[in-house]
């Protein structure tokens, strides 16, 4: 950097001692007739000893010109950085239409999935490079839901709510190579979310009067640990926590945050608990957010209810401002588009869209606008073509 400023300084020195260069930028000198006959080299310093305020303006031109060349240098490598899944292929990696749910392993190499058939849901273990499946759960009356991976890829947790209890959705764990599921903790009504270090996760818990939730933390193990709020009315369509990068903040989409807005996300503090409202948009409804490694923007499902079309594409929405970059334009709607570890996967499911006739409420009392039901999902895999550093 020092280098390319002195080149700089010495290209801009060599052409304002140039031959013809002082009658363009000395103020004072004197009629062409009158000028004295004098080398171009020492035209400068004797037009800068009479008069030193065309010296200081020169000078302050030479600095002008040095600030706006590093400057624009500066823009020119920033606005040519390139942004994540700017280039993508999209792979499908399931040829089972009965999939409910879906999340990719940190490493992007394995896929846990809920299937549906004649009314029953089981649990799997895809390995994608070679195409075997393993049966984590037999398929029994129940319903999935928050399928996630740990950060090291060792363990799933899960979350069934099963007919015989329906009051109570339960978390599940198990070993990723294997093992009986062991149950965790009762009464969890989201997702779990992984802090960055895998120590901790968290999930969020409905109130009995179905009008307010808790946010609450919990070890790996299923210890609850504390509240990091508790009581909050919250209006969403997608209960969906998702923990950051640096592991300060926890974000959830929330609806009509003020009459003018139809949707934004609740941006928690993991260690206080204080919530303010961030990405605020007033056309769009947020799903199932899933942070990219950089902590500057969001994988997340958006709807436009406003344009009557009942297709819910891709996106990348950045943090804190809101911007969102759509990245599918096929008439298909995307869910749950978990990110492996290295930001160049995404595992979302592609479902085909529905009729207005097929227009359901979200199942958790929080939902607040009616959206699209879906039918024969499968699961897709976009891979970024161009790698994306993490910071």
């Amino acid at each position: 950097m020092h280098r390319a400023a002195t080149r700089r300084r010495e290209s801009t020195r060599v052409y304002l001692t140039g031959s013809g260069s002082v009658p363009v930028l000395q103020s004072g000198s004197l009629p062409s007739s009158q000028t004295p006959k004098v080398s171009s080299g020492s035209a400068l310093v004797q037009a800068a000893l009479k008069n030193r305020i065309g010296t200081g303006a020169m000078i302050a031109l030479v600095l002008a010109l040095l600030v706006a060349a590093g400057n624009g240098t500066y823009e020119f490598v920033r606005t040519q950085k390139h942004q994540p899944f700017e280039k993508f292929t999209i792979e499908n990696v399931s040829n089972n239409g009965h999939m409910t749910q879906a999340a990719i392993s940190p490493d992007g190499k394995y896929i846990l999935q809920a299937l549906e058939e004649k009314g029953l849901q089981s649990l799997w273990l895809r390995h994608i490079p070679t195409g075997s499946n393993t049966t984590v759960v037999q398929p029994a009356a129940t319903r999935y839901a928050g399928l996630t991976f740990s950060p090291d890829g060792n363990f799933i947790y899960f979350v069934r709510r099963d007919e015989e209890q329906e009051v109570y959705a339960l978390l599940y764990s198990a070993p990723v190579l294997g093992g009986t599921p062991r149950m965790l903790i009762k009464n969890v009504d989201s997702p779990i979310t992984f802090s960055p270090d895998g120590q901790h996760f968290a999930f969020v818990r409905i109130g009995h009067n179905e009008t307010t939730c808790d946010l609450l933390l919990a070890k790996p193990d299923g210890t609850i640990e504390r509240s990091i709020f508790r009581q909050v009315s919250i209006k969403t369509d997608s209960l969906v926590p998702a923990w950051s990068p640096d592991g300060k903040t926890i974000v959830i989409p929330i609806v009509q945050p003020t009459k003018e807005d139809l949707n934004a996300l609740m941006a928690v503090d993991v260690a206080t608990g204080n919530r303010q409202t961030v990405a605020v948009s007033h056309d769009h409804i947020f799903y199932d957010p899933a942070w990219l490694p950089d902590g500057k923007s969001l994988f997340i499902a958006s709807w436009q209810p406003g344009t009557g079309s009942l297709t819910i594409p891709l996106g990348i929405i950045s943090y804190p401002s809101g911007q969102i970059r759509q990245l599918t334009t096929d008439t298909n709607s995307y869910r749950g588009p978990g990110i492996s570890a290295d930001s160049r996967c995404s595992l979302p499911l592609r479902c085909s869209s529905a009729k207005k006739s097929q227009l359901l409420r979200r199942i958790h009392p929080m939902s607040k606008f009616d959206v699209p039901a879906f039918y024969h999902s499968l699961a897709i895999k976009i891979v970024s073509t161009e790698r994306y550093p993490s910071r």
